[in-house]
């Protein structure tokens, strides 16, 4: 097989199997709106988390920090030794450092949020990126699957398509042998025609010379005859009828059956020649029966000169 041809094949394979599945451009335009939105929703819930605002705890501690010094200040002014106040404000230091420790840790969850939040996206993303590479997998494999069956659906179409070529090869070359064959027979059928008919009117001539009739008498005898048989085919009628009719109305033999050879050997080559001649009769039904009329009075001729030569048996072309 050519190379070129084999090239086209694989091509047209790959057109076919590409159209059985999802192209890479629509799986990554798939894939790729889904990683984008997870991107694009982490950045704004890192950004929101590391602008959660300041830290709860904050005022409670500051409150605190306040009532101690405010206490320590009425005590002094009290006279209350330190010591002692240092005592009675002991309650509310454990309070303090319990605001403390839950302000930390607080801190620290609220730090750790934005870093959870990012893994957590992270993590979408690299699940959707392993999504988009098994769905490519999944396509090339689905893509050489339906390449190998649309090869071979190629190939056994471009082998049809070769044996029709040759079958119609084969089949116009019987047709042209069959036409030239056809067109030889009609060829020597219509020299065969022509053959009798000159034969016909030769004898009719021979037969008219030997006639009482003057020259001048033949020649208006011809004029009149070569208008009437005009009409008489137009009317549908044959050559025999119209020689009958012309010698009845005083017209020599010779010269009506000379007249009608010339006259309706003339009009079926002219048909004949069209090719057509179904299409003639239907057409033109009148000049068909003549043409009709014609064909059976040459069969007659036949039978008066001889038979005709069998035809040649039509042989196929390229046969044993």
């Amino acid at each position: 097989m050519p190379r070129s041809r084999r090239q086209r094949q694989r091509r047209e394979a790959r057109r076919i199997a590409g159209a059985a599945v999802p192209t890479k451009r629509s799986i990554y335009r798939q894939y790729g709106r889904a990683i984008d939105d997870v991107t694009g929703f982490t950045q704004a819930l890192v950004s929101l988390l590391r602008d959660s605002g300041p830290n709860p705890y904050k005022e409670a501690i500051a409150g605190a920090q306040d009532i101690n010094e405010a206490g320590m200040q009425r005590l002094a002014a009290l006279g209350v030794d330190p010591a002692a106040g240092a005592t009675l404000g002991a309650g509310q230091d454990q309070s303090l450092e319990g605001l403390l420790e839950r302000s930390a840790a607080e801190g620290a969850y609220t730090r750790r949020q934005p870093g959870i939040a990012a893994s957590q996206g992270a993590l979408a993303q690299q699940g959707l990126v392993q999504g988009r590479q098994d769905a490519l997998h999944e396509r090339a494999d689905a893509f050489r699957s339906a390449y190998v069956q649309a090869i071979e659906q190629v190939k056994a179409n471009a082998f049809q398509h070769q044996q029709f070529r040759e079958q119609k090869r084969e089949a116009d070359r019987n047709f042209a042998f069959q036409q030239q064959q056809f067109a030889e027979q009609q060829r020597q059928f219509d020299a065969e025609q022509k053959r009798l008919r000159d034969q016909y009117a030769a004898e009719q001539q021979a037969a008219l010379q030997k006639s009482p009739y003057t020259a001048a008498q033949i020649s208006a005898f011809r004029a009149t005859t070569s208008e009437q048989v005009v009409n008489a085919i137009n009317a549908g009628v044959g050559p025999q009828k119209f020689i009958n009719d012309a010698i009845a109305r005083g017209i020599p033999r010779e010269v009506a059956a000379q007249t009608a050879a010339h006259a309706y050997g003339n009009f079926a080559d002219r048909i004949v020649s069209m090719g057509n001649i179904p299409q003639f009769m239907q057409q033109n039904p009148q000049r068909g029966r003549a043409f009709m009329a014609y064909q059976a009075w040459i069969k007659q001729l036949q039978n008066m000169y001889g038979k005709k030569k069998k035809k040649p048996r039509t042989r196929r072309y390229g046969a044993d």
